[in-house]
């Protein structure tokens, strides 16, 4: 009998064992975070939405902005470092969630986003759904720059992807490009004209820096900089790469990549 509840209780610490690293772990193919069905099922208990919407807010700005951004477009300070992207809540597919389902997540949690099971009640988890719901509706208000000489003038052109950081122009063409942190590089097309349009040039999948820090040409040629995370992000290496526009074959060139080294996890690790 001793021998039948040592097997039972060693059976049982692996089996939970294995469903909490099994559930806090990211899936090793990268694939969305999907909650179960049944949490479709989940109901909202709220009656007053317009209270509820305003308790969520500040439960919202006290433990998501940092990660989820003011206006919930995933581009918080804190979560630019993150392998996976905090969500941005005005996605068409984060829309289409049940309330169940983003009951669920934000109760299980999941690598860097932890779980709010035991620090908040049902009761404020669900009033966080509600303001989820309201934020995705919302537009991030434009703050223009202020010009710091009085011959310049600020004038909204158009809209960028989100976690754009840098902008430069390219002196062979005239043509604008900009950067994102995340790795994305843009072309600005028709930036005459009332509708001036971005187009994706390359990635991160593209050039492998998954945090972009540095762009600049030298005649027609593109330099990018950054950091490649790596060991759990524990370690990081500095990468620079190059590409000439004026080849037909538009794969970088990868000028150096230094040693690896400690990361401090910080967005200024470069």
């Amino acid at each position: 009998m001793k021998n039948g509840s040592a097997v039972f209780v060693t059976g049982f610490f692996i089996l939970m064992s294995t469903l909490f690293i099994t559930c806090n772990q990211p899936d090793e193919k990268g694939e969305e975070w999907e909650a179960p069905r049944d949490a479709d099922d989940f109901k909202s208990p709220i009656r007053n939405n317009l209270l509820a919407e305003e308790k969520g807010k500040e439960i919202y700005n006290l433990y998501c902005l940092s990660c989820h951004g003011t206006y919930g477009f995933g581009d918080g300070a804190a979560g630019a470092s993150f392998d996976r992207k905090p969500a941005n809540f005005h996605q068409r597919k984060v829309k289409a969630q049940s309330d169940g389902a983003l009951f669920w997540k934000i109760t299980a949690g999941r690598t860097n986003m932890p779980a709010f099971k035991e620090s908040l009640s049902e009761e404020q988890r669900w009033q966080v759904v509600s303001y989820l719901r309201k934020i995705s509706e919302m537009e991030q208000p434009l703050k223009l720059p202020v010009a710091l000489r009085p011959d310049i003038k600020v004038e909204h052109m158009m809209k960028v992807d989100s976690l754009s950081v840098r902008i430069l122009q390219n002196q062979v063409t005239g043509n604008l490009w900009y950067t994102t942190f995340n790795g994305n590089v843009f072309e600005i097309k028709n930036p005459d004209s009332t509708q001036p349009q971005s187009q994706k040039i390359f990635s991160a999948s593209d050039h492998g820096i998954t945090s972009l820090q540095g762009a600049v040409f030298l005649k027609n040629t593109l330099y990018l900089c950054g950091n490649i995370v790596s060991n759990d992000r524990k370690t990081t290496k500095g990468r620079l790469v190059c590409y000439n526009l004026d080849s037909v074959n538009k794969q970088p060139a990868v000028v150096f990549n230094t040693v690896e080294y400690a990361a401090n996890k910080t967005v200024f690790d470069h």
